[in-house]
């Protein structure tokens, strides 16, 4: 009976360990939330590669079609007939292309422990969104009225990245390394929990989202339907939008919604990484 027992009692412990070593494993690294992070600035940085090399191949405004007046033919319309603007939306256009090319290149050797690599990071994605913003600023401004609305709200997003990537700057010199990692292990103690999981998948969704729609707003917004005008007569301006001469009410509306649109994508994008970041200790919340 004796003997019994203790091939029973093996048995069973054997059984248990099993069982124990069939569980699923937590393999979450401990850098889990720097990972989603980079996640999301890779998904950032491709989006804004890909609008701004299509925006930087085809100008705003068209080409010249044919070589008279003093112009060649598939020169950009916009650097004769608005040569300030064109200066100002080839250069933002050209350091958000420059500056995503950049973040996707320090996101290849980002390992969540370098803080050099990631001050660094930040510093290019502050001038990428700066970059990308001015860039449709520039690009899309016609007239008074588009050029004083697009204005206030590209610029009160930029005034909400600055003050926050300024505040997390001075944050992170001044908070003690020690409180940070406590931070760090508290919040990798809380992802586990499902309705945190859950939120986490909704982000992620509102992410995809605000990034598909920008895409859309921005290329839009530089090339707005109906086209431009080919040349200068009988009252219209060339480059100018065909549809703002002939239905200024639609025009406007369009231009007022898409605006918003891309602000209001931009802000939830910044928003979901200020989250993010808030995460890591940084917050200003």
């Amino acid at each position: 009976m004796e003997s019994n027992n203790k091939v029973a009692s093996f048995n069973q412990s054997e059984m248990d360990g099993q069982m124990a070593s069939n569980k699923p494993v937590d393999n979450k690294p401990s850098g889990s939330t720097e990972y989603q992070l980079r996640k999301y600035l890779l998904l950032l940085a491709t989006l804004v590669a890909t609008v701004t090399y299509v925006a930087g191949l085809n100008l705003p405004g068209g080409a010249w079609q044919d070589t008279t007046d003093g112009h060649l033919a598939g020169d950009p319309i916009l650097r004769d007939a608005h040569y300030h603007r064109y200066l100002a939306f080839y250069y933002c256009n050209a350091t958000a292309f420059a500056a995503s090319l950049v973040v996707s290149l320090l996101l290849l050797v980002l390992d969540g422990k370098n803080t050099g690599w990631e001050a660094l990071l930040r510093v290019v994605m502050v001038l990428d969104l700066l970059g990308l913003m001015g860039a449709y600023a520039a690009g899309s401004c016609r007239d008074s009225f588009t050029t004083i609305y697009s204005a206030v709200l590209v610029c009160a997003v930029a005034a909400y990245i600055m003050l926050t990537f300024t505040y997390y700057w001075g944050l992170e010199m001044v908070l003690p390394k020690k409180q940070r990692e406590d931070t760090e292990k508290q919040d990798e103690k809380q992802s586990k929990d499902t309705d945190i999981h859950e939120r986490e998948e909704l982000h992620e969704v509102l992410m995809l989202l605000a990034t598909f729609a920008v895409t859309i707003t921005y290329v839009a917004g530089l090339n707005p339907p109906g086209g431009f005008w080919g040349d200068t007569q009988d009252g219209q301006q060339v480059s100018d939008p065909i549809l703002q001469q002939h239905y200024p009410s639609r025009y406007q509306a369009f231009f007022v919604c898409n605006t918003t649109a891309f602000v209001a994508s931009l802000l939830i994008i910044i928003l979901l990484l200020d989250k993010r970041l808030s995460s890591k200790g940084f917050s200003i919340r």
